[in-house]
């Protein structure tokens, strides 16, 4: 170990650059640091030559991995939002399906659309519902609902396009 390294700063002297082995270290300012009396090896930075070629190498490094970066966030971001209109449509039909079948009129259509609507969160104006009723043998009345919503996502990436969610949810009266 180099003796200037442990060696205390004296008060009142600003560190300067130390050599060792040949080496040029930076010393960073005591005052900036809690221990200041003392400096430990790790503490102390080597700085490296700077070589006439690598003026952008930073630059085109952060551009190829901001690509890669951003196109896995976006592909996230749709995915999440993919799944949450579908939730969304299923939770529709499944309501709206419920709802029909304890109306005073089986499956009554207006009564399915606003409870389908108003499960359906950001895409209730935007939905598709089909409401259909009949009797099973054996089973009794049922209520089907059908609800669609036309996705499109919210950045196209990877050729990925507008695609049609679709849910049936069937009820049977008891």
């Amino acid at each position: 170990m180099h003796p200037s390294i442990d060696a205390p700063v004296p008060p009142g002297v600003k560190p300067a650059d130390i050599h060792v082995n040949c080496r040029r270290l930076r010393v960073p300012d005591p005052d900036a640091i809690s221990n200041a009396h003392t400096f430990a090896p790790t503490m102390l930075m080597p700085r490296r030559p700077r070589r006439q070629g690598d003026r952008g190498v930073s630059m085109v490094e952060f551009a190829l991995a901001s690509i890669v970066f951003f196109a896995l966030f976006f592909g996230v971001v749709n995915g999440a939002w993919y799944l949450f209109a579908r939730n969304a449509v299923t939770n529709a039909a499944r309501d709206g399906a419920r709802a029909g079948i304890v109306a005073s009129t089986l499956c009554d259509p207006t009564t399915v659309a606003s409870a389908a609507k108003s499960n359906a969160g950001p895409f209730s104006n935007a939905i598709g519902i089909t409401p259909s009723s009949g009797i099973d043998v054996g089973v009794g009345q049922y209520c089907t609902v059908n609800v669609q919503y036309s996705y499109a996502p919210l950045a196209g990436l990877f050729g990925f396009g507008k695609s049609t969610i679709q849910s049936t949810s069937k009820e049977y009266q008891n």
